[in-house]
């Protein structure tokens, strides 16, 4: 499926361009601002954590946004990226560092 990676192949994908040193993982707390919005995103997450999939999205070459929902958290614990709300949905944006 495009724009949709098994769990696993995600932990292994972030941890390996964190471990380089050259990209940098910045996570960002979703938040609905209707109720609507939050029916819908949660249609949209429960198809995603029923296939065991996270969504991803490609904003430019170097730089990838990743939507981690609750189920998810435990499995990246080991990439030091904090999700501190256990109940909340997390933007992970994976970017490329510019050389300085």
């Amino acid at each position: 499926d495009k724009g949709r990676l098994r769990v696993d192949e995600f932990k292994r994908f972030l941890s390996d361009k964190l471990r380089g040193g050259r990209w940098k993982a910045i996570p960002l707390r979703l938040q609905s601002c209707t109720d609507d919005d939050a029916y819908e995103y949660k249609r949209f997450y429960k198809e995603y954590e029923t296939k065991q999939r996270i969504a991803m999205f490609s904003l430019n070459q170097n730089t990838k946004l990743f939507l981690l929902t609750p189920k998810f958290h435990r499995d990246i614990r080991s990439t030091q990226i904090p999700t501190p709300n256990a109940t909340s949905t997390y933007a992970i944006i994976l970017t490329k560092e510019s050389p300085q």
